[in-house]
C-alpha cells in the first residue's frame, strides 16, 4: 500500500503589517496593560516573534467552506447549519434528528455489511461472555468481579470497532470534514506558524484613537443633538482612559511585523489525494480575491503575498520514501497560478465541485454527534 504526503512550503511576504489574531491571543509585558500588545514567541520573553498556525488554518478552513456552499447552490443543495458549522469551524455539538442519525447507521450498515454481520455477531458474544456462570451454588464475588471486567473489556473494544469503522467511512464521505478535522477525528492537515526571516522585521503600531466631532460638524446637528453631544463628551472626559466611548485613545498599541517582511511557512496533508490536494489549492484561490489575514485589518494590516513549492512523498511499507517535486503556487492579491502536478489536482477538485460532488456525503459527521443525544 502506497501512503502519500503532500507539502506546499516557501514564503510569505508582509505585503502590509502583520498582526496576531485573534488580538486576545498577544501579550502584553506589564500588568496594567499599557505596553504594546505583543506578537506571540517561539519560547517566552526573547524568543522569536510569529504568527500562529491557526490564523492561516482558519482561512483555509473558511474559503474551502464557502468554496464547497458555492459549488452546491447551481444543483439547489446546500449544507444544514450542523454541517456548515462542523465543516467551517470543526464545532459537532449540534444534536440530530432520530431520523438523520437512522438514515445514516442505515447506510454505515449497508456500506460495511461484512462488519455490520460482525457486529451483530459481537452482540450476541457480549451476552454469552457477560451471562452468570452456571453453577449450582451462587458465584462468589471474585467470579462476579472478573465478569464484569470481562464484559466491560468485551464492550469497549466493539465501540472502539465501531468508530474506527465510522471514522473510515466518515473520511471516505466526507474527506473535507476528514482534512481539517473535529471533536473526535484527528486532522490530516498539518499547517505551520508564519516565521519572520531576518533581522528588524517586528515594529510597533501607534494606538487607537477615536476623536471628538470636529466643530463644523458639530455646528450642523440639531440643538438637541448638540446638547446631547455635549454630555456625552463630558462624560469621556471623567471615565477610565480604557474606556471605547465616543471618544478613545489607547498608547499602547501593538506589535506587528512590518510590511516587506518575508516569512517560512507552509503545510502538509496526511494521507494525500487528488481531491484533498485540489480542495487546498480551491481554498488558497479563493483567498486571492482578498489575502488579507490576522488583527487590525481595519488599521490596513494584514495582506500578504504567498510563493509555495509543492512537492509529494511516496511511502512504501519497508521501501524508502520517494519525495518529487509537483509544481509551484504564486497568489497575490487578484492573482492566483499554478504549475505542474497542481494544476491536475486543482482540476480534480474543480470537476468534482462542478458535478456537485456526486457520491459524497458532506453531512457526514464524527459520532460525537450522536454521543450529546
Amino acid at each position: 500500500m502506497t501512503m502519500k504526503t503532500f507539502t506546499l512550503s516557501g514564503t510569505l511576504t508582509a505585503v502590509t503589517p502583520l498582526a496576531v489574531s485573534p488580538p486576545g491571543a498577544a501579550f502584553r509585558t506589564d500588568r496594567k496593560g499599557s505596553s504594546p500588545a505583543r506578537l506571540m514567541r517561539a519560547g517566552f520573553n526573547h524568543g522569536s516573534a510569529y504568527i500562529p498556525a491557526s490564523t492561516p488554518r482558519h482561512i483555509l478552513r473558511e474559503h474551502l467552506s464557502l468554496v464547497i456552499l458555492g459549488a452546491l447552490q447551481p444543483h439547489g443543495r446546500t449544507l444544514p447549519l450542523a454541517s456548515v458549522l462542523a465543516l467551517s469551524r470543526g464545532f459537532t455539538k449540534i444534536k440530530l434528528t432520530d431520523d438523520t442519525i437512522k438514515r445514516r447507521k442505515a447506510k454505515g450498515k449497508k456500506a460495511n455489511g461484512n462488519e455490520a454481520q460482525t457486529e451483530d455477531s459481537a452482540v450476541g458474544e457480549d451476552i454469552m461472555m457477560g451471562a452468570e456462570p452456571e453453577v449450582d451454588e451462587p458465584s462468589s464475588s471474585a467470579d462476579t468481579k472478573a465478569t464484569s471486567v470481562k464484559k466491560a473489556s468485551t464492550e469497549n473494544a466493539k465501540s472502539y470497532s465501531e468508530a474506527m469503522a465510522h471514522e473510515r467511512l466518515l473520511r471516505e464521505q466526507n474527506p473535507f470534514l476528514g482534512l481539517f478535522g473535529a471533536w473526535k477525528l484527528p486532522s490530516e492537515l498539518r499547517v505551520r506558524n508564519i516565521m519572520p526571516r531576518g533581522e528588524n522585521a517586528l515594529g510597533v503600531s501607534s494606538g487607537i484613537v477615536r476623536k471628538r466631532l470636529p466643530e463644523d460638524m458639530v455646528a450642523l446637528l440639531s440643538d438637541d443633538d448638540i446638547a446631547q453631544y455635549k454630555v456625552l463628551a463630558d462624560e469621556v472626559q471623567s471615565s477610565e482612559r480604557t474606556d471605547t466611548g465616543i471618544v478613545h485613545y489607547s498608547e499602547a498599541g501593538w506589535e506587528e511585523i512590518v510590511a516587506g517582511t518575508e516569512c517560512d511557512w507552509g503545510l502538509h496533508i496526511h494521507r494525500a489525494t487528488d481531491l484533498k490536494i485540489g480542495a487546498i489549492l480551491a481554498s488558497l484561490r479563493d483567498f486571492a480575491t482578498d489575502p488579507v489575514m490576522g488583527a487590525h485589518q481595519a488599521c490596513g494590516r494584514g495582506e500578504v503575498a504567498i510563493s509555495l513549492n509543492g512537492t509529494l512523498i511516496e511511502h512504501r511499507l519497508l521501501e524508502n520514501p520517494v519525495e518529487k517535486p509537483v509544481g509551484d503556487l504564486i497568489l497575490a492579491r487578484g492573482q492566483f497560478a499554478v504549475t505542474g502536478d497542481l494544476q491536475r489536482y486543482l482540476e480534480v477538485f474543480d470537476t468534482e465541485a462542478r458535478a456537485g460532488f456526486p457520491g459524497l456525503d458532506l453531512t457526514m459527521a464524527p459520532l460525537a454527534d450522536q454521543d450529546d443525544e
